[in-house]
Formats: structure tokens, sequence, C-alpha cells
């Protein structure tokens, strides 16, 4: 069939997409059929397989005022992104792209080429095909994949402002389980960037602090890839703090069974673990807040302390004080961009949600197979959402039902779930996904299932491995830690933070400068002023100049306040705005950005200046041979807690003052190296003392913690064979 539409639609697509043109051109009309209503206009009707009959594409009788008033229903100036899922005849998708404005931009996915053909064949594809409409037309099979790089391909800044899904009234009746498919997964990945959303405009500050704080010890810790293979083939058991963890995590315990895995375990229960006697053999962090020390960290004895890997976001209190072997992922923000210039090229864990989700990415990073999960619930029971003793909040919140969802569980039974939930549901889907060549085993009796990883307990999993040394693990990644050596350009570094302190010092500067014209401006406006209104808003837009010419350094304010980042963001005004709305929306933007400046810009010349210091303390952890470093100079390092940097030095002079030891040891929470080193040198009793009261604190807060726990141990008839309690 070919119509008048035909040539035009093919010529246009021939210049946007021309292999899809040349595609769609060789392909024969079929299992869809064009016809005429009563009124003259053209309808299409596509073929169901599942039905066996012709399912109709649009409104048979009235296409275009249906799509009309869909589109008067469900577009908004408030979206940068349009997604819709099926194209029908086209009449919808050509309705919403009409309205379309400069700023805006629209994706349609199809699986079935037909649709798209019927379509150039039935109407004006113009402002489908308009390229300055911005305007992606997806048709085919495989679109599930398309549509995750499609997303992943989105600025940050139009995820922010993406729309609900749409999709063609046709689908609910054709091949509905291939479009429901499209649309759950754009309801997953709206749902990650929620949750994504959420925390940086909570903890935002806290972020850019961490970003910047831990550039010292950036410098000097290995990455991730440095941890490549070091388990190839061998199991590793992943510890979450859900609740479920207390049925089984005893089994843990057993020596036999202990030294057949290698233990992973986030940071929330490593005070649990570590005072039932379970030393894991890596512990995993991410937590940007001081509570990330304060609440899982503090007053652990941390003589013993496994390896440590944590996300450059993490709280620096627990990256100065580690004193075990440390590996470093980058989160994705301006400041790791930047920095990665000054030292060799460490890996990204950008994917990482939660902390669990990193004990995931370590296992595989490590080569470890099968990847056992320990306590990861992912559900809501009605009491606890964290495991009994885990150095977090005890209490579920306090949600309304109605934010619940009901899915299977472990055991087949349904559990309930939350939206946030699901969002890191899904990055554990993909985790697993991205590693066919691993067996994952899901181990965490009572939470959400996950899809293709069978369901097993911990008992029978543990029984069928072989004997083997899992506590191994942790001296091969402290050997690794020990032979890295660290090159960083620090002084190219020091510098390029001093310019961006210098940066930030302009941005103070030009945003006083808005704030004055601002006024000027509403002065001269209610005064009817007009050409002193004029020049103040001139020179304000000169301002806005800075913000591009100060790149690096806006994004340092922009990070500590989430708000700027979506006004940044604001959708522009229409072309036809009359002037003085312009004006007005203008003024106000550059107002509301100059004082996020005002408020935000001393602060992080603070961080700047203490990173700074640190970083010249890491200088002199790095300086090779030469002469010993003063103890009053070391002093000054443990002040502004760089642990680290104090240890190597340590380490290269062990005749330094005694005390220095003492104190260092405290800093880092190695209450028996305190007492042993007080004692020995007779220096610092109060430490000696301190460290024993800090001790006892601890074990009298886990202690009556620990009984559950063991009470939950199966007993072991024999080797292999593991029977009821």
């Amino acid at each position: 069939m070919t119509t008048s539409y035909w040539a035009a639609n093919l010529e246009r697509l021939r210049q946007s997409q021309p292999d899809l043109a040349t595609h769609l051109a060789a392909l024969p009309l079929c299992n869809v059929r064009i016809l005429a209503n009563p009124a003259g206009l053209l309808i299409g009707q596509t073929w169901d397989t599942t039905s066996q009959h012709w399912v109709p594409l649009c409104d048979p009788n009235d296409p275009v005022g249906e799509a009309e008033r869909d589109a008067d229903a469900l577009y908004t100036r408030n979206a940068k992104i349009f997604c819709i899922f099926g194209l029908g005849l086209g009449y919808f998708p050509a309705a919403i792209a009409r309205r379309l404005e400069p700023h805006q931009r629209m994706a349609i996915f199809d699986p079935s080429p037909m649709h798209y053909l019927a379509a150039m064949h039935a109407i004006d594809m113009t402002h489908l095909q308009s390229s300055e409409r911005r305007v992606e037309i997806f048709v085919g099979d495989g679109l599930l994949p398309i549509l995750e790089n499609w997303w992943l391909g989105l600025q940050s800044h139009e995820k922010f402002h993406i729309g609900q899904p749409m999709r063609c009234g046709f689908t609910a009746n054709c091949d509905a389980a291939t479009y429901d498919a499209l649309v759950n997964k754009t309801g997953e990945m709206l749902r990650y960037q929620a949750v994504g959303l959420a925390t940086w405009r909570q903890f935002g500050g806290c972020i850019g602090d961490s970003d910047l704080g831990n550039l010292p010890e950036y410098f000097i810790t290995p990455g991730l890839d440095q941890m490549q293979g070091l388990w190839q083939g061998k199991p590793a058991v992943c510890l979450a703090a859900g609740p479920s963890l207390q049925k089984n995590v005893a089994l843990l315990m057993e020596p036999p069974l202990r030294d057949k895995v290698a233990v992973l375990t986030v940071g929330t229960v490593y005070a649990l673990i570590e005072r039932l006697g379970l030393q894991p053999d890596l512990v995993t962090t991410i937590d940007f807040q001081r509570l990330n020390w304060t609440d899982q960290f503090r007053g652990v004895p941390l003589d013993t302390a496994p390896p440590l890997v944590y996300l450059h976001s993490t709280h620096p209190s627990t990256v100065r004080r580690w004193p075990g072997a440390r590996f470093v992922g980058l989160n994705a923000s301006d400041t790791t961009a930047w920095m990665s210039q000054y030292a060799e090229p460490k890996p990204s864990a950008s994917q990482v949600q939660t902390v669990a989700h990193l004990n995931v990415v370590v296992a595989a990073i490590l080569g470890a197979n099968p990847i056992i999960l320990l306590g990861q619930d992912l559900s809501m029971p009605a009491t606890s959402h964290h495991a009994l003793g885990a150095r977090a909040q005890d209490t579920a919140p306090q949600d309304n039902y109605e934010s619940h969802v009901e899915l299977p569980g472990f055991d087949g039974q349904p559990v309930w779930s939350r939206h946030s939930l699901l969002s890191m549901h899904t990055v554990f889907t993909q985790l697993i996904a991205a590693h066919p060549d691993r067996t994952f085993v899901n181990c965490t009796e009572g939470g959400l299932a996950l899809p293709g990883v069978p369901n097993v307990p911990l008992a029978t999993v543990l029984t069928q491995l072989p004997a083997g040394d899992g506590r191994r693990l942790a001296r091969l990644l402290d050997a690794q830690a020990r032979t890295y050596r660290p090159q960083p350009k620090l002084d190219a570094a020091q510098t390029d933070l001093a310019r961006i302190d210098i940066g930030l010092v302009r941005l103070q500067e030009m945003a006083q400068h808005v704030v004055e014209y601002a006024a000027l401006w509403t002065n001269a406006l209610q005064g009817d002023a007009l050409s002193q209104g004029l020049a103040s808003y001139q020179a304000l837009m000169q301002c806005d100049q800075v913000l591009q010419e100060e790149g690096l350094a806006f994004g340092q304010i922009a990070v500590r306040s989430f708000d700027i980042i979506e006004l940044m963001a604001t959708i522009p005004p229409v072309s036809d705005t009359p002037e003085g709305d312009l004006q007005r929306m203008n003024v106000e933007r550059l107002t509301q950005v100059a004082h996020a400046i005002l408020r935000e810009a001393p602060h992080v010349r603070h961080v700047i200046r203490q990173t700074l210091h640190r970083l010249d303390d890491v200088a002199l952890a790095l300086k090779p041979n030469g002469q010993a470093p003063t103890a009053a100079r070391l002093w000054q390092a443990l002040a502004r807690e760089s642990c680290v940097s104090v240890a190597q030095v340590l380490r290269q002079w062990p005749q330094i003052e005694p005390r220095l030891h003492v104190q260092l040891a405290w800093h880092q929470q190695r209450y028996q190296a305190t007492q042993t080193l007080a004692e020995t040198f007779q220096v610092a009793p109060h430490l000696a003392s301190k460290s024993a009261s800090a001790v006892a604190r601890h074990h009298a807060s886990v202690q009556p913690l620990v009984q559950p726990y063991v009470w939950a141990a199966p007993v072991m008839e024999q080797p292999g064979v593991a029977v009821s309690p």
C-alpha cells in the first residue's frame, strides 16, 4: 500500500536514521492493515497472535480526537523526557510531539517495526521525524537492553525531570506481556532514580565533604583492581544486616564450616559478629555520614581489624582511622572525575546503592564462586529491618501501608517489601546478571527472592562445600596492600585544589554582586526606571558567565545544595515568553544560586584547607628515606586524624617518641596494642585505662545480643550432615 505520506516520511527518515529507513523500505506491510473509517480518516489494525484477532491501533471512530484528548491529559511542561511504549498508528505520539518545547525530548519504543511502517503510510510524521524535535524511535526485538542503555545515556539533570511512562491504548490487548516488560523496566529505573534523588537531597553536603576529605587517602590507597582474582573459584559468603541473619549466622562460628568459606561482611554488623567470635575476612562500608564511625565502629576493638573496602564517599573518619588494609572504589562525582588525573586509574563502583551491593561487587572482583548471600532480606518484617544488634536503627520505619508491595519470598510464601527496597532488589538483579559465569546462592531465610537465584538453607550449602582455608583471604589482601606503591602527583593536586579555592572566592564575589544587582533591578522596576533596570539586568547576566568559568568550584557548591542542581536544570522559557517575564525568571534563578554560594562556600573552603594540610601529611609519609620527621609534625598530623599517614611514618621510624605509637594505637581503637605499648614504654597510663574501659563497654553492649545467635546454631551430628536442633 502506498499513500501520499509515504515518500515524504521515508525521505525525512533517510536524513536522520538512514539504516532504519533502508530496513523499513525493504519490508512488506504484514500483520497490520490500514483502513478508512466512515469519516475518511485512516485507522489501523494489528494482528494479535495470542488472541488470534485484529486489534485496533487507534480509536476507529475518532483517532485524532482520541490522540488530542490523551495528549492534553498526559503532557506536562514539568517533564524534560517522555517515554512512550507502543507507536500505534502514530496519532498519539505525534500529538505529544507537536506539544514538545525546545528543551524537551521523547523516546518511543515498539517491538513491532510493522507499526512504524504503517504509521509512515498513514499519517504525516513530520513532528516525529524532525531532528529539531529530538524524538527518538526504537523498533524491533531486544528493546529491554536498548531501553536500559538509553536511560544510562541520559544526563543526570534530565533524569530529574523524566515523566511517568505512557503507552498507547492498544498495548493492553496486543502482546501485552512485551509492553508490560518495557513499562516495568522503566518503573524500576524510575524507582532507582528516586532513591538516588532522595539521597542527594538529604545528604549532598555529607557526600561533598567526604569526596574532598578523602582525597589524601585516595592517593595512597589501592583500588579495587588490586583485588582482582585473589579468591578465584573459591566460595565466599556475603553477610548483610537483614533480620534473617540471626537464623543461621551461628553456623559460620563452627570451625569446620567457617574454614570452608571467606566471609565478607557489611560494617553494620561487624561489631556484633566480632563479639560473637566470627572474624570476617573483609569489611565493606559506604556510609557518608559521621555515624558510619560513631554508630558502627566507635568503641569496637580493632586490634585484629580485617581489610576494609570503602567507596570514596565514605565518611573520612572511618577511612582515616581504620588500622587494617584498605581498598577504595570510586563513586561517580565531579570530584572523583577531577582527582583521577593525579593517580593511577582506579575502578568505579558507581552502580552500588547499598553496602550489601558493594559486598557482591567485591566478591565478583575477587573471583569468588559460588557467591553466597546471607541476611539480604530486602523485605519488611513486622518488628525490624536489621539484624538484632546491628549498629543501625532496629525499629521499622512507620511507612504507609500503601507503600508496601507483596512479592514472593525465600520459601515461596509472600513477603512485604517497599518501593525503595525494590530499587535495591533491581540493583542486585543487575549485578547478578552481569556475572553469568558465577553461581549465586541465596541463603537469606525469610527475605525476598532473587530472580534466577536458588534459595537454599545455609546449612545445606556449607555441608556440600569441600574443606578449605577461608581465613586465607584476609592474609592475601593484607599482602596485596603492602605491595602497593602509590605514585601520586601530589604537587599538581594541591595546586589545582588551591585553584578551586580561588574559584570559590570568585564565586562568593560574584554572588554578592548578584544580590546587589537583583535589588537594583527590583527597585528600578518598581520605580518604572526601565533604563536603570536594563543596566542592572545586563550586569547581573554577566555574573552568570562566572558560573561557567568556575565550573569545578561551582560543582562543589551544587553537590551540597540539591535545589541548585534542580534549579540549573529548570526548564527554560518558551521562545515567545515576554521579555519582562524572561528577566524575572533569570533574576530569580541567579538570586537563588547566589544565596546558595554565599551559604555553602565558606564551609567548602574550610574543608579544602583541611584537605590541603592532610595532603602535606601524605607527602611526609611517602617521603623516601631522608631525615626522620619531628615528633611535633606527627602530633599535628594525628590531631588532623591523619592516622594512616602517621602509621606509615612510624613504620619507617619506629624509634620516634613512644608516646606517639601509643596515641596512634588509641586513635585506631587498637586497644590491646594501646595497653601493651603504654605498659612497655611506661607512658600514657590514662590511655591504657581508657582502652580497658572501652573494651568493657563494647562487650557489655553486645553481650546481651549474643545468646539468640548461639541458640540458633544447628547441631551437627556428623561432618557433612545438618540436623535440626
